[in-house]
């Protein structure tokens, strides 16, 4: 799996996760995982209109900022 991530205020400074997926979360686990940012980022828990799941991922290779 890997993920790249720019702010919008300065494209040019990178977060890069690059790993592998070593563990998949559904059901009240993944809620649990899935409210827990929510209520960080949007003050409440996340609409159940559709199921989700989550992947716990081992890093193998990160960059923060320019290479």
């Amino acid at each position: 799996m890997a993920v790249s991530m720019t702010p919008a205020d300065d494209p040019f400074e990178p977060v890069i996760v690059r790993g592998r997926v070593v563990e998949w979360l559904d059901g009240d686990a993944a809620w649990d995982v899935i409210d827990a940012i929510a209520q960080k980022y949007i003050g409440q828990p996340y609409s159940r209109d559709e199921d989700r799941v989550v992947a716990l991922v081992s890093p193998d290779h990160q960059i923060v900022g320019r290479a």
